[in-house]
């Protein structure tokens, strides 16, 4: 089982304290939840999911690069679980153009 693989300039890691995907919960009554991870970086893109219903809560991700940790924060406390499922690539940008939304890999 291969610990890294990289495609076309996306970096997908699985060792030990290398995660690149899971799942966390926001738990009932709170409006956050922390994933560590040593993989997060700056050209980090973090993609979420979440599992079910949020009944029209919104939610966003909330990046700590020294602390290699991202938060997912709900708008608002919930009175059952949510899970979401996380995954991390590492993406190097060639072209990063002014007001440009689109990326290019290499």
């Amino acid at each position: 089982e291969a610990e890294e693989i990289e495609v076309a300039g996306i970096r997908i890691r699985n060792g030990e304290d290398k995660k690149s995907s899971g799942v966390v919960k926001v738990l009932v009554g709170k409006m956050k939840a922390v994933v560590e991870t040593s993989i997060l970086e700056e050209d980090s893109r973090v993609l979420v999911t979440p599992i079910g219903n949020m009944n029209g809560a919104d939610y966003y991700i909330e990046k700590d690069f020294e602390e290699h940790e991202f938060i997912i924060v709900i708008s608002e406390p919930l009175d059952y679980e949510v899970e979401f499922d996380w995954f991390i690539v590492q993406s190097k940008r060639v072209d990063d153009t002014a007001n440009d939304d689109t990326t290019n890999i290499e």
